[in-house]
């Protein structure tokens, strides 16, 4: 291994940490958006069955006065239609966001990936220097030996 090898994989190193930091916000903003969806869902499925209740019949004797009843039924219509829509929303969203998850989780494994190649680099480069600084020794010893001799 060279340094020119140990250089790529930093280069290499840094791009998947960035890669991994832009998956991981768009998974944060993507729950946001999902939580944000479900959020407006409730509130407009509340809001529906609030209208609802309208077309109960009155404490005045159980009678529903018929135009009440029609005004209720219409606004409960435009309410569940708003509700239906929502849901939908709420739905795009939830994809969206495990999208943004297995984006995330396969940006984790390509960092994990290129920092185990980094610790095979890193480890073959030391096993290369210390055979090297083990020849050196031995060259040394050997040079000393017949140095010696002579």
């Amino acid at each position: 291994m060279d340094k020119a090898s140990a250089r790529r994989a930093e280069v290499l190193s840094r791009l998947r940490q960035f890669e991994q930091d832009l998956a991981h916000a768009t998974m944060l903003s993507a729950a946001r958006d999902a939580r944000d969806a479900q959020d407006a869902r409730d509130v407009l499925r509340a809001e529906a069955e609030a209208v609802g209740g309208w077309k109960v019949p009155s404490a005045n004797g159980g009678v529903v006065e018929l135009a009440v009843y029609t005004h209720a039924v219409q606004i409960e219509a435009a309410a569940m239609a708003r509700c239906s829509a929502a849901n939908e929303k709420a739905s795009e969203a939830e994809r969206a966001l495990d999208l943004a998850r297995d984006g995330y989780r396969r940006a984790l494994l390509a960092k994990d990936v290129i920092t185990r190649r980094q610790q095979r680099i890193a480890t073959t480069m030391m096993a290369e220097v210390e055979h090297r600084d083990a020849d050196t020794t031995g060259d040394m010893w050997l040079a000393r030996r017949r140095h010696g001799s002579d």
